[in-house]
């Protein structure tokens, strides 16, 4: 044995954990083992009816039970007008901060980050996007330096008036792409494509309704244990502006140098669609699962059969390679002041790698260093 063999470092085996690292163990947990016992039973189910399940959710669900990581494929997302609804949103926030900062498109620049959810509390679907906007508008000076001004929180008057925008604009670049039709009094969806196999269980899991077995169609049965809350005395609870069917809330403001605040929120907005330990068994084998929130009636839980939360979370699995995360404006990785105002200065215009004789010379910081990357002018609006 030489030398150099004798002196090498003793490795730890592969399948060992480091220290401080403790593994979650998803096949440990209830949700693990609904899904390996119920899911073949299910996929039999939809075979014998002649709606078979397409592939990619059979795909899903087989990796699930292999790494146990149910959140790396059920929050994929691929609503046919998905991006045009986004794109709207964005433009018509983005107009209505440069209107505020008194800014033309030409010369300001606003930047937002949106996470993509398509799940409510009750594991049902409804598509909904969790944006991180800045508060405020970035411009260049005469000077060329990049300056940031930032734009008063909104009132419920701005987000009501901004809500009703964005139901219009939504509406008319809906119509014009051919998804929807309206006329004077109605709006519906255009019949465009062929019936597809989870049809049954996405509208079952909008309305929320059970979508399998002799109760396929029926309300789910629901637990009501705190009291109800009254209607029309308290309001909108949560502050938010409705409008046609859309609601916009805005009632998240951070600001600067508040990281935790940050990371909460992040956390929160990027979070899976199952919380495991709001799962539960009755003494029937019925699953109980827990809300997040109370409704107004009431309601705490919600009661299905195993095959009918193998649909619901069948529902939420889209094709493959859709982006959750969207970035808008100054965080675009396209857009050319993305270098200037994040921590990493990637992107482009991002500063070249020194040579050995510039390096040598003493440092300049970056005209925005006291920006969002570095410092402390631009805080965060979350807007769902």
């Amino acid at each position: 044995m030489s030398a150099a063999t004798r002196a090498r470092p003793i490795r730890a085996p592969p399948f060992l954990d480091p220290s401080g690292y403790a593994r979650h163990r998803p096949e440990a947990t209830l949700l693990y083992r609904l899904v390996e016992q119920h899911f073949p039973a299910f996929r039999a189910l939809r075979s014998e009816a002649d709606r078979p399940l397409p592939d990619y959710i059979e795909q899903e669900f087989d990796a699930y039970l292999k790494c146990g990581r149910l959140e790396l494929g059920f929050l994929r997302l691929h609503p046919a007008a998905l991006t045009q609804v986004l794109g709207v949103v964005y433009r018509t926030i983005s107009g209505y901060l440069l209107k505020r900062a008194e800014l033309p498109r030409a010369t300001g620049h606003t930047g937002a980050v949106t996470l993509i959810q398509r799940f409510g509390s009750a594991l049902n679907l409804n598509i909904h996007f969790h944006m991180l906007f800045l508060d405020g508008v970035y411009l260049i000076d005469e000077a060329g330096q990049l300056m940031f001004r930032h734009v008063p929180e909104s009132g419920a008057q701005d987000l009501q008036v901004l809500v009703e925008d964005i139901a219009g604009r939504i509406g008319r670049t809906l119509e014009r792409c051919g998804l929807i039709e309206r006329d004077m009094e109605n709006t519906w969806l255009a019949d465009i494509t062929a019936a597809g196999p989870l049809d049954d269980l996405l509208g079952h899991s909008i309305t929320y309704r059970i979508a399998v077995g002799p109760r396929a169609g029926q309300k789910l049965f629901t637990l009501q244990t705190v009291s109800a809350r009254l209607h029309g005395l308290e309001g909108n609870l949560n502050g938010a502006a409705t409008s046609a069917g859309f609601s916009l809330h805005a009632g998240i403001d951070i600001q600067p140098g508040q990281r935790a605040k940050l990371e909460r929120l992040c956390r929160y907005v990027s979070r899976p669609p199952v919380a495991t330990e709001r799962l539960g068994l009755t003494s029937s084998g019925q699953i109980m699962y827990e809300l997040k929130t109370p409704y107004r009636d009431g309601t705490t839980h919600i009661l299905m059969e195993p095959l009918d939360l193998m649909a619901r979370l069948a529902a939420l699995v889209l094709p493959p390679r859709m982006h959750l995360t969207r970035f808008h404006g100054v965080f675009a990785p396209h857009s050319r002041l993305r270098a200037a105002v994040t921590p990493a200065h990637r992107g482009i215009g991002a500063p070249q790698p020194l040579s050995p004789a510039d390096a040598a010379k003493p440092s300049t910081p970056p005209p925005c260093c006291d920006e969002l990357g570095a410092a402390p002018e631009a805080g965060v609006w979350h807007r769902d």
